[in-house]
């Protein structure tokens, strides 16, 4: 957006990953917050249908008792020919409180999960239930300690046992020292059950000082260690399953350090340093033996540097990142995989660079400027021998973009971009996977909104890729392929009366696709396809909280496939057609603050080529009470 009444910066957004020309937004207002509320949905979509009911209660009663109750409960159904799967997840908890005083305050809670899943296709079905008790002790504003003792019960794989736990939580913030502020949290929690045990611990240290503006150190030391035992089967219900415990054991232990230095009056340079080292094993534990399943050790290092500087009329973000990731396999036999807990079941060694620089620029009143350009390299390395797939890719992207105000009510906006990827596998054994990937892309939008009646929204987008193997003989084999693609879309809002307004979506897409011939610089077309789309609706205000859409859309669909014919050149036949159409209703009731009914339905009737005409039911559902 341009603020033409002021001196400063236009804002330009692309519409990309991480990239941006101005720190301002659109102004966003968010939802009220209801500590308290009841909603009941139902949808459908294709042979889907699912019902949740949510409920959350919090409040404060007479004698102080805090209480917090929340249920959430989902089930739905897969409807198909053979059978009806229905699939159900419960969770209910129970809260309460109680301020013996300003320091101290007691804690019950009660926690509920029932999952029944025959969708998953394994048993997954899971319950569980635990009852906590917790002590809040607060003696100062910056000390917490929290140590909680609970009962827990589980039931899976038709295994059920129970356990105590016990935890504490405890910190300590915001002790100045000097000038450094220093930050102390602990938090662990440990599960004894008859066969398993489940560990939880986090220990975390900060420390930061505010030299002067835009001048500060923090320093995080951090180590987490996480334990999961769970019960799993193997064979089947035939010859009968056998049960066992598998183990999961993750941690993580590093530093990290933030740095920001204010260099000049508009400059300021950031820096960011990290190493961290972890661990992670799965065993199943059966009856007297311990079948290693997974055994990795980590360590990764990150380390990035910037520096933005920010002037009246322009701004300059220059960067630089390095990531440095290896996995030790410590198995004594390596290779096979666990399907739940997939391994690389090999060392590997990754090292990402990347380099980039996004600026803005306004050039005139009514201009403005925005580039963002990018290079990176990654490289992989593995010990498999079997599968020697080591590479190195190397991504190059520059876009570039332009903003111009022809006045209040009318805007052009334009962007282009270039992205170029080159992948290198070192090994001969697939060195014929080596290929450039290059993609350009055109995006014009022009917005005309002469007053709030009306609003209208054209965009063009013209795209193209070329994917080129580096080892292609064009005389025997030719996999390059060209991808083309022009999209144009319309969006308009016209407001017929004060309570009446026309909504129109209208897009059309050609593309094509084919094989190339990148010396020749020419195209042999495989397919092409037009797909058309248009949706129309009519909003209307029966009251002040009662409105009503309805409408409907179509889309239609034409494939063709292309090939050489002897003396003929290239000969074009319909591959396919597919045509979807049907209305569309809409529905927002609010009686009062506290209730809200919304419907959104539609209907599509579906015909294709080679197939019977199809009804398809799409509606949504949503009763909310907020209180």
């Amino acid at each position: 957006m341009l603020n033409c009444s002021s001196g400063y910066v236009v804002v330009l957004v692309l519409s990309i990953p991480g990239v941006g020309f101005s720190q301002l937004a659109q102004d966003s207002q968010e939802p009220p917050i209801f500590p308290s509320y009841s909603k009941l949905n139902f949808s459908q979509q294709l042979n889907i249908y699912e019902w949740l009911y949510t409920f959350k209660y919090k409040r404060s009663l007479s004698n102080q008792l805090q209480l917090n109750i929340k249920e959430d409960f989902r089930t739905t159904l897969q409807s198909i020919s053979s059978k009806d799967l229905w699939k159900d997840n419960q969770d209910f908890e129970l809260k309460l409180g109680y301020p013996v005083n300003k320091a101290l305050s007691l804690h019950s809670e009660f926690h509920s999960h029932i999952l029944s899943d025959p969708l998953a296709g394994f048993d997954n079905d899971v319950v569980f239930h635990s009852g906590i008790a917790r002590l809040n002790y607060v003696p100062r504003h910056t000390i917490t300690i929290a140590p909680q003792v609970s009962s827990k019960w589980q039931t899976q794989l038709g295994q059920s046992d129970q356990g105590l736990s016990y935890g504490l939580d405890a910190r300590i913030e915001e002790v100045e020292i000097q000038g450094y502020i220093s930050d102390l949290s602990l938090s662990g929690e440990q599960d004894l059950f008859p066969e398993r045990k489940n560990e939880d611990l986090k220990l975390r240290y900060q420390i930061e000082r505010q030299f002067y503006e835009s001048t500060a150190d923090t320093l995080t030391i951090f180590f987490d260690r996480l334990r999961r035992d769970s019960f799993d089967a193997e064979g089947d219900e035939i010859v009968g399953r056998k049960i066992f415990v598998r183990n999961l054991t993750q941690s993580r232990r590093g530093i990290e350090n933030h740095l920001s230095y204010r260099i000049a009056s508009s400059s300021t340079l950031f820096l960011k340093n990290s190493f961290t080292a972890g661990s992670f094993t799965v065993n199943n534990l059966k009856q007297d033996t311990t079948e290693i399943r997974k055994d990795d050790a980590t360590f990764e290092s990150n380390h990035s540097v910037g520096i933005i500087v920010r002037h009246r009329t322009w701004f300059t973000n220059l960067g630089w990142s390095f990531r440095s990731r290896s996995l030790d396999d410590r198995r004594p036999v390596k290779g096979f995989l666990d399907p739940r807990h997939p391994s690389l079941g090999f060392d590997t060694e990754e090292v990402f660079v990347k380099l980039r620089l996004s600026s803005g620029l306004r050039v005139a009143k009514n201009d403005s400027l925005g580039v963002h350009a990018s290079v990176s390299k990654f490289q992989f390395d593995t010990s498999d021998t079997t599968n020697p797939n080591d590479h190195d890719q190397i991504r190059w992207q520059l876009t570039f973009a332009h903003s111009h105000y022809f006045g209040s009510n009318l805007k052009l906006t334009w962007r282009a971009s270039a992205f170029i990827n080159h992948l290198v596998f070192i090994s001969g054994q697939f060195s014929s996977g080596n290929n450039w990937e290059r993609v350009f892309q055109l995006m014009p939008q022009i917005v005309y909104k002469p007053d709030d009646r009306l609003t209208l929204r054209q965009r063009f987008t013209v795209r193209a890729k070329y994917q080129t193997f580096d080892f292609d003989n064009p005389a025997t084999s030719n996999r390059n392929t060209v991808n083309r693609q022009f999209i144009m879309a319309n969006n308009s809002t016209i407001a017929l009366s004060s309570r009446t307004w026309l909504e129109t979506e209208l897009s059309l897409e050609l593309a094509e696709q084919g094989k190339l011939f990148y010396s020749l610089w020419r195209q042999q077309l495989a397919l092409s396809w037009r797909n058309q789309e248009a949706r129309v609706l009519l909003r209307h205000k029966l009251g002040p909280n009662f409105t009503v859409s309805a409408g409907g859309n179509i889309f239609h669909q034409i494939r063709w496939n292309h090939k050489l014919v002897a003396g003929e050149g290239s000969e074009r036949t319909v591959r396919d057609k597919h045509t979807n159409l049907g209305p569309i209703l809409q529905m927002s009731y609010r009686p009062s603050e506290s209730v809200q009914f919304v419907f959104l339905g539609n209907v599509q009737v579906v015909t294709a080529s080679r197939r019977e005409t199809e009804y398809i039911n799409n509606f949504d559902v949503n009763v909310n009470w907020l209180f």
